[in-house]
């Protein structure tokens, strides 16, 4: 791509960002490339450093002829403005049943609580990896062995 196609595209994100007022995070998801390159492409000076696949993108956008929300919205890469939780969907848990503690020996400090039978079951189960390796060190194409 050549210094003028880069320009180009580098005027027309400028535009669009400024037109439709959103920030550079909403515009890199909407385009499907990270928020870093969107700030690369606006400086000239670290073109160099953007990726083929950043500049593609960019451009498979630009000649869609959509705004970056439409385009977005299109390809399925929406920022949602407001995160709402489904209804019906459990959140949180909340417990209405007091946590009894017992008491230990004589320190009268303070233990778990009782637990499930189920969970005095589990077991603790750990593995051994062992590892086999062999280095061969060849000096001036000789063979050589440490002993």
């Amino acid at each position: 791509m050549n210094e003028i196609a880069k320009t180009n595209i580098k005027t027309k994100l400028d535009k669009a960002i400024e037109s439709e007022k959103i920030a550079i995070n909403e515009v890199a998801n909407s385009i499907g490339i990270l928020p870093q390159y969107i700030s690369m492409i606006r400086n000239e000076k670290t073109w160099d450093k953007v990726s083929k696949g950043a500049w593609e993108s960019i451009l498979n956008w630009i000649n869609s002829g959509q705004t970056i929300k439409e385009y977005g919205k299109k390809h399925g890469k929406v920022c949602p403005e407001k995160h709402e939780p489904l209804q019906g969907t459990v959140i949180s848990k909340i417990i209405t049943e007091p946590v009894t503690h017992k008491k230990s020996d004589s320190k009268n400090n303070l233990t778990a609580p009782d637990l499930p039978e189920y969970l005095e079951e589990i077991e603790t189960v750990r593995l051994k990896i062992a590892l086999d390796m062999e280095i061969n060190l060849f000096i001036n194409g000789q063979k050589i062995q440490l002993r």
